[in-house]
């Protein structure tokens, strides 16, 4: 039985900062399906649609799709397929109530089956041991995703952090139509997640310092420029950011430091720290520290 979780305020999709293109992308190819049933009815062609949203956690796919389903006045359907009441069988009656028009949510659909049964040529399943101690089988999601069960007129959103853990036969179009990454934050986004912090630049209803439109844009750069580009998840930088709510020198002045040391807590292999990185960090540090303190223009 599906449960009622309750209403939560539309979250405007502006304030979903994505890498340039990935949104409107998204956003264009929800709006072309929803306005194409006729097209697919002419055609014999299933009235669906399934995308996959793959890549760090934290980067967020989930919020996205909130904020989607909002933007369209869809409902959102969760299904959880590692809980504990869930098999092939529930599954299937969840599907077959769902309305036409909804959003069903697979998170973390990876979880589900841990390890994928591969098929051989002729199409039959081969599934190992992870099939048979998971409650929902990899033959019975494929069978809610496309087969004689399947529901039409729904959009399917599944998310992964490992999409090298999912199975050939459940990323094929048809049942994961289309598949984008989400990576961690690009400098355009961080520069843009603090820019979008600080941006009522302390009106009336703010609690937040007043700073002029140009020193808000330096100091989203300088705050972009402190934090390494893919290394962050956007979740981090908001975790951040939130202790400076009334403080966006603060925030950008001490960016680098947090940075610092959370690559070392992280022992990150994948970037160099070298020397000069650190010099020059440091000197606009300074820079913004005296800026501060002597109300300098940046």
């Amino acid at each position: 039985m599906w449960r009622y979780a309750g209403n939560r305020p539309m979250r405007p999709l502006d304030t979903v900062i994505l890498d340039a293109g990935l949104k409107d992308a998204i956003i264009k190819d929800c709006q072309d399906f929803i306005a194409s049933k006729d097209w697919y009815m002419k055609r014999g062609i299933p009235f669906r649609r399934g995308y996959l949203l793959y890549g760090a956690p934290g980067s967020g796919k989930t919020s996205f799709i909130q904020s989607l389903a909002g933007e369209f006045r869809l409902d959102i359907y969760t299904i959880s397929l590692a809980g504990s009441d869930m098999d092939d069988s529930n599954l299937m009656r969840l599907i077959a109530q769902l309305p036409e028009r909804c959003i069903i949510l697979m998170e973390d659909i990876d979880a589900a089956i841990t390890i994928t049964g591969r098929r051989d040529e002729t199409g039959s399943s081969n599934r190992n041991q992870s099939e048979s101690t998971r409650h929902v089988t990899l033959s019975g999601l494929l069978n809610v995703l496309d087969g004689v069960s399947a529901q039409e007129g729904r959009i399917l959103f599944a998310t992964t952090n490992h999409i090298e853990a999912l199975d050939p036969a459940l990323t094929r179009p048809g049942r994961m139509d289309v598949h984008y990454e989400f990576k961690l934050a690009s400098k355009s986004q961080i520069t843009a997640l603090f820019t979008l912090f600080f941006d009522d630049l302390g009106s009336e209803n703010s609690a937040k310092e007043k700073i002029e439109r140009g020193d808000l844009t330096k100091l989203a750069v300088q705050f972009s420029d402190a934090i390494p580009e893919h290394m962050f998840s956007m979740a981090e930088l908001q975790g951040y950011l939130m202790r400076y709510k009334a403080q966006p020198y603060e925030a950008a002045a001490e960016a680098f430091q947090w940075a610092e040391c959370e690559l070392e807590r992280k022992d990150a292999p994948a970037i160099t720290i070298t020397a000069g990185w650190i010099a020059h960090r440091r000197i606009m540090l300074w820079y913004y520290y005296v800026s501060r303190v002597l109300r300098m223009p940046l």
